[in-house]
């Protein structure tokens, strides 16, 4: 019986550690608001206007990570391109990650540049090949 607790608990932490290190990986949107704000923090008394679209509020974006009293966090949806240019910073996201870089150049290289990337996974699927 003592074998099986210790093996409880082992089988436990592991699978603790497993789905913990899965859903830091499933927020991109709250990892990249994180990343600007870390990498523009010279400009936290600054106003600085960030647009987050649709797809990066629902990946983890809420108002707890908004650090910086004098950026503005715009979260309004369907904005057109024009209005997208007066931002400082833009979060595009897309379940297609070379659909987000096609649309980030062709709409915005000439004001804006790709910063970085910030990659999630869709799903956990059994790779096993089948019997």
């Amino acid at each position: 019986l003592a074998y099986a607790v210790v093996a409880h608990l082992v089988f436990n932490i592991c699978g603790t550690c497993i789905f913990t290190t899965a859903s830091q990986n499933n927020y991109p949107g709250a990892e990249a608001l994180n990343r600007i704000q870390r990498t523009a923090s010279q400009d936290r008394l600054k106003p600085v206007l960030v647009h987050i679209d649709g797809y990066a509020a629902q990946t983890g974006i809420s108002r707890f990570l908004e650090d910086f009293d004098a950026w503005e966090y715009n979260k309004t949806e369907n904005l057109d391109i024009s209005d997208l240019i007066r931002f400082d910073y833009l979060m595009i996201g897309s379940y297609m990650q070379d659909h987000v870089r096609e649309i980030a150049m062709r709409n915005f290289s000439s004001t804006h540049q790709l910063s970085f990337t910030v990659f999630s996974f869709k799903l956990i699927r059994d790779l096993d090949p089948p019997l």
